[in-house]
């Protein structure tokens, strides 16, 4: 009898566990509803839970247009549609970013076309501190990003997706983020120079990702299929960017 109960237990647990990750997946999956202000320009919507200026909007959305358009020609996509949801309140973000809740953005591919960045204005995320993000990385940088990563996706599948290196999977949706912009030489001084932001484990960011992929594509010649079967660990790679540079 106490095994009968027990068991009768686990599998109560078992089907709250399933019934929540469904509920979160179809949230995950069609979230407009908790996003009250929306615009749309193209093939582009942005959606937000808090007011922004329409111009304002469609000025970010042609933004990530611009940059995801500058993707190499094997993950192009011009056709299909990237919804782009700004979470400012801390219960949606705690919702939609899940475990990544200190992340700028989040991208559940395969599931949907969408992309989720944290709390913002028009121009510029805010960090954790309540800072706007510096330098390069606007709002539109975060959105191309993110929507990178589908693009990567759709190319891969989504078990190709997962398998890549995070320096191959982080650089290139990096890479195209920046529209393929990359100073291979003033950022391999920099790397030399153990520059903080070289170094992604203390910045959080993936300008050291980004060189070595933007090395291997110009540098090297590899086109993006031969970068997905890649077989080079990532210190290999640098060895030779650094061996190149001298």
């Amino acid at each position: 009898m106490k095994q009968h109960h027990i068991r009768r237990l686990g599998f109560g647990i078992l089907g709250v566990a399933i019934a929540l990750g469904v509920a979160i997946s179809v949230v995950l999956a069609r979230p407009q509803p908790l996003f009250a202000y929306s615009v749309h320009s193209g093939r582009l919507p942005l959606y937000s839970d808090a007011p922004f200026e329409p111009d304002d909007g469609i000025r970010v959305l042609a933004d990530i247009e611009r940059r995801i358009s500058s993707a190499p020609a094997e993950i192009a996509d011009a056709h299909s549609s990237y919804r782009v949801f700004i979470v400012n309140a801390e219960w949606r973000r705690r919702l939609t970013f899940l475990n990544n809740y200190g992340a700028g953005g989040v991208n559940y591919y395969p599931l949907g076309q969408n992309v989720f960045l944290r709390q913002g204005d028009m121009d510029r995320l805010f960090q954790s501190n309540g800072q706007r993000v510096p330098g390069p990385r606007t709002l539109a940088y975060f959105g191309a990003h993110e929507i990178a990563h589908t693009l990567i996706g759709q190319r891969t599948g989504a078990i190709g997706n997962w398998k890549l290196p995070v320096w191959i999977r982080e650089g290139l949706a990096d890479y195209v983020a920046f529209e393929g912009q990359v100073d291979i030489d003033a950022l391999t001084a920099q790397l030399r120079a153990a520059h903080p932001d070289l170094d992604p484990a203390a910045s959080g960011l993936y300008s050291k990702y980004r060189l070595l992929v933007a090395y291997l594509l110009e540098r090297e010649g590899l086109s993006v299929q031969n970068l997905f079967s890649f077989g080079d660990s990532e210190e290999e790679v640098l060895r030779r960017l650094l061996a190149h540079a001298q």
